[in-house]
């Protein structure tokens, strides 16, 4: 594959903090990467270096000859009172600049053309800037946090149209379910690599194997320098009568073992993140809540109707629905905030109940980072203990020096981990999360998640993050807006449920009018070459299997760990086999089908 963008060596600071250092990657046609990494790692900063429009402090940047680069920003900037197609028309480059407007917007689901930017919400100025990007026709395209604001119809519709782009991209995302669907290679910054980087061919699901044996070796590295340092520490302690008889360079070599030492304890500890933990009030009884022919709405329009539910301990629902179906209105309703239209909530005695709410703003931007993790003195009870608040806050992954900052100076993601910090503190029987995932980074979305899996009281949370609803929740609630709600299991039959929704709206949409019959597909049989191939494809998917599991225990063998440059090696050939494996699987999946088709 042909390279559109590569970069050696770069390095940015901010202030007297290193992003990263000796950074190096390069992007070939057909990719699609997805950059991540925790919060303040310099991702958007790395898209804007790649993108030309900040310099590094050192390396440089190089862009295929003819290749055409674009960059959408996390915020987009339109002018005010344009139209959505004034807007695409003026980012086209060349030809028939309003046809290929007019076909971008449709692409991007824009039914009116003339509509005005300044009246869109934010997950429709996000198509919007997919929008100029597509009429551009490029190459390459950087796409900074591109689900920002979008629901899951317009996740899933960038899912689809990146995953059949004509253009390589590079992602940044917290986003686990989209890396999973959308990725072909991911890349994560963090000061834990020995480059400051760790770069995985393969979907996200490769990666995090990828990642948890090259981190188990790391730990397993350190506990064996570890070993030899005290007994080089030991030697060295015996006095000079006992180093006299010994070689200068065994001297030196201790100290370059302590220096390797230091090195490996830093990067394992480098990533340090929020250690939430709820405080379940450890109540016993059955039925914490109970929802009774429920209905709940905005003025006249009715969201939810008739709904029926009981909460118990042990129980996490998760609340799904488009955009305006009522998922914030029914968690008020739950938490007493809102008065049913109809029904009732009747709760079990002194329930104790906390709600997190999806609004950072709640938080006085002008007090200071102290007063709002403690808002009297300098101590914070957690558990029935007290603790100092620069402990409290060091738990949540704040340095004690930013304690005097003012929370307007926080990023989003700052501001959601003051907020859990607050909720974390109070005992609860019943928690009403309502997107607590938003601004967060992977290392505090995955500490989050494990800490809602063993709250052992009820649990309602509003979220658009599938990798969560998936991991965490017990039962899903879908809520379509119109009154109309169901009970589901898990995701894949919400997804379901989804598609009937859509079918059962496609006769009102078409007004009457007979959808056009899809064209019959050609059955055929089997040529020879895949006859063969279809035939010996189990024992070649066994013989990738052996390999792959073969590779994962070299990556987890001690001599290898202790060696980077083999670790490096076993890992890249495991993601290679592994990569294999997917890709047989899904070949043998395609010729059942055409066989099934031939029979």
């Amino acid at each position: 594959m042909s390279a559109l963008l590569s970069c050696r060596n770069l390095e940015k600071s901010v202030g007297t903090r290193v992003l990263f250092k000796g950074l190096g990657l390069t992007i070939n046609a057909g990719d699609r990467v997805g950059l991540i990494g925790p919060n303040g790692a310099g991702k958007s900063t790395l898209l804007q270096i790649l993108s030309g429009t900040k310099p590094p402090d050192q390396g440089e940047v190089s862009l295929a000859r003819d290749a055409h680069l674009a960059y959408l920003p996390q915020e987009e900037r339109f002018p005010a009172g344009a139209s959505v197609l004034e807007v695409v028309q003026a980012a086209a480059r060349g030809g028939d600049a309003e046809t290929q407007a007019r076909i971008a917007l449709g692409k991007a689901g824009f039914s009116d053309p003339d509509q005005a930017v300044d009246i869109l919400s934010g997950g429709w100025r996000k198509r919007l800037g997919v929008a100029a990007i597509l009429v551009q026709e490029p190459d390459l395209v950087l796409l900074d946090e591109p689900t920002n604001h979008l629901d899951l119809e317009g996740v899933e519709w960038l899912e689809q149209l990146l995953g059949r782009a004509n253009f390589a991209c590079c992602v940044v995302t917290h986003d686990r379910y989209f890396l999973e669907e959308v990725t072909t290679r991911t890349i994560e910054i963090s000061p834990r690599y020995p480059e400051g980087a760790l770069q995985v061919d393969g979907s996200y699901s490769v990666f995090l194997t990828r990642r948890e044996a090259l981190l188990d070796a790391q730990e397993q590295r350190e506990r064996t320098l570890a070993n030899k340092v005290r007994r080089e520490v030991e030697w060295l302690r015996r006095g000079p009568r006992g180093r006299a008889t010994k070689k200068k360079d065994r001297i030196e070599a201790a100290h370059a073992l302590m220096g390797d030492l230091a090195e490996v304890q830093a990067r394992n500890r480098a990533q340090g993140s929020a250690e939430l933990g709820f405080s379940g009030s450890g109540r016993k009884t059955r039925a914490l809540l109970r929802a009774c022919d429920l209905s709940v709405g905005r003025g006249d329009q009715v969201l939810v109707r008739g709904l029926d539910l009981e909460l118990q301990p042990g129980m996490r629902l998760g609340l799904v629905g488009p955009n305006g179906s009522g998922k914030s209105t029914l968690l008020a309703a739950l938490c007493e905030e809102l008065a049913p239209s109809a029904g009732s909530v009747k709760r079990a005695p002194l329930l104790q109940t906390v709600i997190f709410h999806q609004d950072r703003d709640r938080l006085d931007p002008d007090t200071t980072l102290e007063r709002a993790l403690c808002p009297e003195g300098d101590t914070v009870t957690y558990q029935g203990r007290p603790m100092h608040v620069k402990a409290w806050a060091e738990r949540f992954g704040f340095s004690r020096d930013r304690l005097g900052m003012r929370i307007a100076g926080l990023s989003g993601g700052e501001r959601a981990r003051v907020l859990i910090a607050e909720l974390v503190r109070q005992p609860a029987d019943l928690l009403l999360l309502d997107e607590p995932t938003n601004d967060l980074d992977l290392p505090t979305r995955e500490l989050l998640e494990e800490q809602l899996s063993e709250f052992e009281g009820a649990l309602v949370i509003v979220t658009h993050d599938r990798w969560l609803l998936s991991e965490v929740c017990t039962d899903i609630l879908a809520l379509g807006g119109e009154g109309d709600w169901r009970l589901l299991a898990d995701l894949d039959q919400w997804q379901r449920y989804r598609r009937e929704r859509t079918q059962a709206a496609a006769p009102k949409a078409a007004k009457g009018k007979a959808a056009p019959a899809p064209a019959p597909r050609r059955s055929r049989k089997f040529n020879n070459k895949e006859r063969r191939e279809w035939e010996g494809m189990e024992a070649a998917i066994e013989a990738a299997e052996s390999e792959a599991d073969r590779l994962e225990a070299l990556t987890l063998d001690p001599e290898v760990g202790v060696d980077h440059a083999k670790l490096q090696a076993a890992c890249e050939a495991l993601s290679v086999a592994q990569a294999e494996v997917e890709r047989l699987y899904a070949r043998w999946a395609e010729l059942e089908e055409i066989q099934a088709e031939g029979a």
